[in-house]
């Protein structure tokens, strides 16, 4: 079955289904707003949301910074994994100063035993998710779920056969991916560092 889930910008740490069916956020391919530094959200969220009135949508720069929380949660630890676009790392939304903190404070995260932090290099013509960002859910009861986001609508995937796809594509995003120890060594590059 697949829920869709109003349309807004999401004001909560993690994606609305995520309170609702008690899961953790395992994996995403989007500039990852639990890995976003706190002055790096604000301009992110100044875009223009053509159909939204200001009590039609919320705007997710709270929920993002937020998110961050779950980065210093001791017990359950959470399990965190992050397939970042290349792009993101060059995009100086709000200032040149802001994206420098923002490259330091991933550098950081990339460090965390319980996150893994991947970059898909620009380079790459193609990845097995062009057709968009994703991310995979794990339940307590290990029960797998996709939750997909695009502009102006969201779906929460919970079959298991179409689930099973998605955690497929995952696996393709990490293997085509630049490695852990890749991506330092390009976050490292790019503030100057190696």
């Amino acid at each position: 079955m697949t829920g869709e889930l109003p349309c807004q910008r999401h004001g909560s740490a993690l994606p609305p289904v995520a309170h609702r069916t008690g899961a953790e956020c395992l994996d995403l391919l989007v500039h990852g707003a639990t890995v976003t530094v706190r002055n790096y959200a604000g301009p992110q969220c100044q875009v223009v949301q053509i159909g939204c009135t200001t009590s039609g949508c919320v705007m997710p720069s709270q929920g993002r910074i937020s998110r961050q929380k779950l980065l210093e949660r001791k017990t359950p630890r959470p399990m965190l994994n992050f397939i970042l676009e290349e792009a993101v790392l060059h995009r100086p939304i709000g200032s040149q100063g802001l994206l420098r903190a923002q490259l330091r404070h991933l550098r950081s995260c990339a460090e965390l035993p319980f996150l893994g932090l991947q970059i898909m290099p620009t380079a790459r013509c193609t990845h097995a998710a062009l057709d968009g960002p994703l991310v995979l859910l794990e339940k307590p009861d290990h029960e797998y779920l996709a939750y997909i986001e695009a502009q102006r609508i969201s779906f929460l995937v919970d079959d298991p056969d179409q689930v099973s796809v998605y955690q497929q594509v995952y696996g393709m995003l990490r293997s085509q991916a630049l490695t852990p120890e890749e991506t330092k060594s390009l976050l490292d590059d790019l503030l100057g560092e190696s």
